[in-house]
């Protein structure tokens, strides 16, 4: 399910760019300060760049599983390894790992389609003003949320199963 929420999520940041391309100006605003105010220009094709990290960075969570099957002995769990635990564990564990990934996966997308919007809209308004600040500490609270919770849970199975 996460993994059809991500590309979802990708698919309607295409869209957002593609629609708005054609009612953008030649210039628009690609870097920001701390203040939100632009400092930097470019063409309005760089949003595709940003569409870029966002397939790259997703899958890069979405991949977190994958490489754990590959090299369990670099994926910890506070005080244990994920090649500590016992086969039956770990196939507990690599489902849990799964979901935990998947949804860091669509949280991440979720961070780079307010981003683009809000790029959009900058770059559409006559005095541009980037206003992410929220949307960066909700995206950054929900992932920590996401990985204390399956961490956890993933922490339970080993002290159940031992």
């Amino acid at each position: 399910m996460p993994t059809i929420v991500a590309a979802a999520l990708t698919l309607y940041s295409a869209f957002m760019i593609q629609t708005s391309l054609p009612h953008l100006p030649s210039r628009i605003p690609v870097r920001f300060n701390l203040a939100g105010e632009p400092n930097g220009w470019g063409p309005p094709h760089m949003l595709w760049v940003l569409m870029g990290f966002q397939v790259l960075v997703t899958g890069v969570m979405m991949s977190m599983s994958f490489w754990a099957r590959r090299i369990p002995q670099s994926v910890h769990f506070g005080a244990r390894r994920l090649s500590d635990f016992t086969p039956d564990q770990r196939d507990l564990v690599w489902s849990l790992l799964d979901q935990m990934a998947g949804w860091l996966g669509v949280v991440t997308s979720l961070f780079f389609v307010f981003l683009i919007r809000e790029a959009i809209h900058a770059a559409s308004s006559p005095s541009p003003q980037f206003r992410l600040g929220w949307v960066a500490a909700l995206c950054v609270g929900a992932m920590v949320v996401v990985s204390i919770y399956y961490v956890r849970r993933i922490n339970q199975v080993a002290s159940s199963e031992t």
